[in-house]
């Protein structure tokens, strides 16, 4: 037996109380219609296309899907809360007629604040319109005050959330970076990261500098498994660096070669300028601390040019006891600004000293 529910004030134009009565059934079918759009959801904001060598073509085509996903989101989020309004039935009567994904999309859609008055009355006037009338009118709404009522109605019992602008903004900037020829910008691919900061080896409470940040995918990964270090980072590209302030890194200078002297961290993990590779590499070193380590993706070149700068930084390797591992090839053609440039990851750690 159900307890039922009595609203406190009649509704306009009654003239007696609205007893209204909870249906488990039709709750338990529009919650089951909910949890089947997941799957949808998960796919447009995760899109195959996404995973491919980036164009600005696909990178647009991956932002509309993402719209898409939000979209959706919406109606999913409306069925559930009409499905738990309908258990307890306190379920307001302009919507008992919603039964269908499509009904709550022609509601979201003549929602949309670029819709007037005069648009919605236009819906019920035009054939133009003629599907989305008997959408509507299997819902049990014949007119556009009803319509009106109805949107009232649902965002009362769950408006939409407003997506942060600083998210935003971040999608735009890195959308902008696309087919964008930046000197030495080659974003660590994601499988890299996990395995250089896996060498890495660090422990709560350390010091660590990712001294040629980007747009943070290096960085991003250093904080996801470990929260509780704490993280430098320095870029020289200003509109990268805008982007890594928007997501709350702590930027500490502009030109690492530069802005680093004099301080020291437990460990370094770097994607550095290949075209100051071994500069790069000597004064990360000295940015460390005794016994500190740095882990960092080196170009295939150093280990068989045979220019004197690269004979000695080879021998320094040696003296340093410094370790390499292969990438796999094609690593970076997974970069959001891809290259088929090899790469190796080079592993040194500083000598203690007494």
């Amino acid at each position: 037996m159900y307890q039922l529910s009595i609203f406190d004030a009649p509704l306009v134009g009654e003239s007696s109380l609205c007893i209204r009565i909870p249906n488990p059934v039709q709750a338990a079918k529009l919650r089951k219609l909910a949890e089947s759009l997941q799957e949808k959801i998960d796919a447009k904001k995760n899109p195959a296309i996404a995973q491919q060598r980036p164009t600005r073509r696909r990178a647009s085509i991956a932002e509309g899907m993402y719209f898409e996903a939000k979209q959706l989101e919406q109606i999913q989020s409306w069925l559930f809360a009409i499905a738990s309004s309908i258990e307890i039935g306190e379920l307001p009567d302009i919507l008992r007629g919603i039964s269908s994904k499509a009904q709550l999309e022609v509601l979201r859609e003549i929602s949309s604040p670029s819709w007037s008055e005069l648009d919605r009355k236009k819906v019920f006037l035009s054939d133009k319109y003629a599907d989305w009338k008997l959408s509507l009118k299997r819902a049990n709404i014949y007119n556009w005050l009803q319509v009106e009522k109805a949107i009232v109605a649902l965002k009362q019992l769950h408006s939409e959330p407003t997506e942060d602008p600083i998210q935003v903004q971040i999608r735009r900037l890195e959308a902008e970076l696309i087919g964008l020829k930046i000197h030495d910008f080659f974003p660590t691919p994601n499988d890299l990261c996990d395995r250089l900061v896996k060498l890495a080896k660090l422990k709560p409470g350390m010091k660590v500098l990712e001294p040629s940040a980007g747009k943070a995918d290096l960085a991003q990964t250093i904080l996801r498994y470990h929260p509780d270090v704490h993280l430098d980072v320095i870029e020289i590209q200003e509109n990268l660096r805008r982007i890594l302030e928007l997501k709350k890194f702590n930027v500490i200078g502009y030109n690492f070669l530069n802005s680093a002297s004099g301080e020291k961290w437990d460990a370094i993990i770097a994607n550095p300028p290949f075209s100051e590779f071994c500069e790069h590499t000597y004064h990360a070193y000295k940015c460390l601390i005794s016994g500190g380590i740095l882990v960092t993706i080196a170009p295939e070149s150093v280990f068989f040019r045979s220019d004197r700068k690269f004979k000695e930084f080879r021998q320094w390797m040696t003296s340093h006891n410094a370790w390499d591992e292969k990438v796999p090839d094609g690593s970076f053609l997974k970069s959001a600004n891809p290259t088929g440039v090899a790469t190796r990851i080079l592993v040194v750690k500083k000598l203690s000293t007494l």
